[in-house]
């Protein structure tokens, strides 16, 4: 059994929050989607009242049986607090909440996999941005080994919007009834990035967020392969009779038709192009959708299924006269990669522009105008009057695997063709095999760690890499030096501008970021019992902690345990430089590996340049502690910035004095003022780029760094598959075989 809770809740009973017009009338949309029979779920629907999750947990004792999987949907007002961590708000004479702790033990008992669906509004009240209630309501849902997946968007109040459903309820329904008749399986995670493929509408929700639990979730199964043929396209006067012909009669004969092409081109075993296909070619079970018809003459572009040459059927498909197994697409029996569309078949020479004359009986309808063979994305719409099947819904765009740049060969040698640019998988074993020419063995192995992380390695590739690969961490016998950052990690996204001025600002930075966090009460509250120290504790946090500081040669953080778990994994601002918080859960949760990895992650942004990012952690507050640093150093008035710029500046005047005047002075002479925004917001980018590729040299293990980032994304400025293609890049690097190298890792 699939059970669907819907709830939603006008508010208009309290004078607390914003009423929300029609609320109850706009979930139903949703709920009526998820009934449809692809999906297949039973739906209730609720308000969001007070007595809510008793309603649902009289619901489900009373169904009789277990449900395999469950949906919860609401759609309403939310709270994150210090004391209770993130709430849901219901609808009554006083506002009550729902904690998302009660939520998930209610659907941990209750179906063996889950998934929330929360589209919230952020009531007055609540601490930190949309993002950061986003990530801890993830964490509370989804953390450790929760059966419970969550896709959740959070906004301000005056992001509200005033009638109909939010942006991010609309295009999440949008995709659902793109996914009818797909033969693919909707998963959150897909879901997801089909919503952020569509950029224009994504970028109206403010903040968003997928979080997956231990175990997948099917939100619209696979379509099933059709079983009975589909009703013909001819008219019905014209449909050949399908009650057997009278006693005696005899079929009418035809002449044979005239030979198209020379008998010598014509593969033995194949019908003529002038006749008909057998009968066996009848079956709908055996006419891929999106193929032409057998009974129709093959356009020029087009190769008939029964021509396939056997050494063009790649392993895994189903044969073109068997019926295709439910797990594969209907339209996928020639791999594009084999065959491109509109161009001829390599096996066969196109058919003269001659139409043999017609063997037809009177009573088959004349012949259909066809298209050429096209892709799904560009093929012309059929019109609906001449369309016997429902069109497939426009294909959920997932990412594909990243183009990895290319470099140049590893050791002088001779000239050698150029890399493939068809795929990243072509271009890493071209790369693995000039690894292997030039006789670097390290080189080798970081390709065959990009093709396995690629899911294209084959027996040879996979085992190169699974000998090499670090089982804990690494045996390192050195450190990062600046030129290792400077030169080699932050390759690619150096701003020298930006850097110099936040460097100037260094020893002023802590206090004047520190009075900006606590005017906008971002202060931490940590207790003092709670405090570790990386170079004496003995917790396993504490002695990865201190080991990867010294690898990276970043001083460590002071490092507090806290009980909530994952979401407090991070640096939070301090009154002399930034302090570093986790939940106690981390240590019996992560490997040794996995500890270093995200280690590695934080202490990136704990460097002298990017701890500007703990105290102004998005692009608008860096962009105004730009603008301030520009101010103080002359190159622009006080009057062209605004007021919480204007703030900052006071506070850096009285700060930032002597050298650092002097050098803040220097920077800021030939900085582009006019380019502050784009610049905050593109240095953010790059420290999130770097951030992975330190995780990357700390762990040494590819496959693992990229799982870290898609477990616990740190930031949300870039995408995931940007992070990931940047990795993979990063990998086959020259820099990176440098720095292995320096830390006497490499592969020898």
């Amino acid at each position: 059994m699939r059970l669907a809770i819907v709830a939603a809740s006008s508010y208009e009973e309290n004078g607390q929050v914003s009423p929300i017009p029609n609320a109850e009338l706009d979930v139903e949309l949703f709920g009526s989607r998820l009934a449809e029979t692809d999906a297949g779920f039973a739906v209730h629907a609720f308000p969001a009242q007070r007595g809510l999750a008793d309603a649902m947990e009289s619901l489900i004792a009373g169904l009789g049986e277990r449900p395999e999987a469950l949906i919860f949907y609401f759609w309403g007002y939310a709270l994150q607090s210090k004391e209770h961590g993130p709430t849901l708000l219901l609808d009554g004479p006083k506002l009550s909440s729902f904690t998302l702790a009660r939520l998930r033990r209610l659907l941990a008992d209750s179906a063996d996999v889950s998934l929330v669906v929360l589209d919230t509004t952020l009531a007055e009240g609540s601490i930190g941005e949309p993002l950061d209630a986003v990530r801890a309501m993830g964490r509370a849902l989804s953390h450790g080994e929760s059966t419970v997946s969550s896709l959740i968007s959070a906004r301000l109040p005056e992001q509200r919007v005033a009638q109909g459903p939010p942006p991010f309820t609309g295009l999440l329904q949008m995709i659902l009834d793109a996914q009818t008749g797909s033969a693919n399986a909707l998963t959150p995670e897909t879901l997801f990035r089909a919503m952020q493929s569509e950029e224009v509408m994504f970028a109206d929700i403010p903040a968003a967020g997928c979080f997956l639990g231990e175990r997948d979730f099917e939100l619209v199964p696979p379509a099933r392969p059709l079983t009975v043929r589909p009703p013909s396209v001819r008219p019905p006067s014209v449909r050949p009779p399908s009650f057997p012909p009278p006693p005696g009669s005899r079929p009418p004969s035809f002449p044979p038709p005239p030979a198209v092409r020379p008998a010598s081109l014509q593969p033995p075993g194949l019908p003529s192009p002038g006749f008909p296909p057998p009968p066996l070619a009848r079956s709908a079970s055996l006419q891929p959708p999106g193929l032409p018809s057998p009974h129709l003459p093959v356009p020029p572009s087009v190769r008939p299924p029964s021509v396939r040459s056997p050494s063009l059927q790649p392993p895994g498909l189903p044969s073109p006269h068997l019926p295709a197994p439910p797990n594969v697409l209907p339209s996928s029996v020639r791999p594009p990669s084999l065959q491109p569309p509109g161009s001829p078949s390599p096996h066969l020479p196109p058919p003269p522009a001659i139409r043999a004359p017609s063997t037809r009986p009177p009573s088959v309808a004349p012949e259909t105008p066809r298209h050429e063979e096209q892709d799904e994305l560009t093929a012309p719409r059929v019109p609906v009057g001449k369309r016997s099947i429902p069109p497939p819904p426009p294909p959920i765009r997932r990412s594909v695997p990243p183009s990895v740049s290319p470099i140049a060969a590893p050791a002088p040698g001779p000239q050698v063709l150029a890399p493939p640019t068809s795929s990243a998988a072509e271009h890493c074993r071209w790369l693995l095999a000039e690894f292997e020419r030039v006789g670097d063995r390290d080189g080798a192995y970081r390709a065959a760690e990009c093709l396995e992380a690629l899911g294209e390695a084959d027996l040879h590739e996979a085992l190169l890499a699974a000998n090499h690969r670090p089982d804990g961490l690494q045996a390192v016998r050195g450190s990062l030096t600046f030129t290792d950052w400077q030169e080699r990690l932050c390759v690619g996204c150096n701003d020298l501008q930006t850097e110099a001025i936040l460097r100037s600002l260094a020893p002023a930075l802590s206090r004047v970021g520190f009075q900006h966090a606590r005017r906008l009460r971002r202060e931490p509250v940590l207790a003092e019992e709670n405090r570790q120290d990386p170079e004496r504790s003995t917790t396993m946090l504490a002695k990865t902690l201190h080991w990867t500081s010294r690898l990276l040669c970043v001083p460590a953080a002071e490092l507090y345990l806290v009980p909530e778990g994952m979401d407090s994994l991070g640096l939070v601002p301090g009154p002399d430089r930034p302090l570093l918080t986790c939940g106690r859960a981390l240590g019996s949760g992560f490997s040794l590996q996995e500890l270093v990895c995200v280690w590695g992650r934080e202490l990136s942004f704990a460097r002298s340049e990017q701890a500007a990012l703990c105290y102004f952690p998005n692009a608008l507050e860096l962009s105004q502690l730009l603008s301030a640093a520009l101010a103080v150093g002359g190159a622009v008035g006080l009057r062209a910035i605004d007021d919480d710029a204007k703030r900052l500046a006071s506070g850096l005047k009285r700060e930032v004095r002597g050298a650092a005047l002097a050098a803040l002075e220097l920077a800021s002479g030939t900085y582009p003022v006019r380019e502050v925004s784009a610049r905050a917001q593109a240095f953010i980018r790059s420290a999130e780029f770097v951030s992975g590729r330190v995780a990357l040299v700390a762990c040494g293990n590819l496959a693992l760094a990229l799982a870290v980032d898609q477990r616990f994304p740190r930031r949300f400025l870039t995408r995931a598959d940007e992070r990931r293609a940047d990795l993979l890049r990063f990998m086959v690097s020259p820099e990176l075989g440098q720095i292995r190298a320096t830390l006497g890792v490499a592969v020898v």
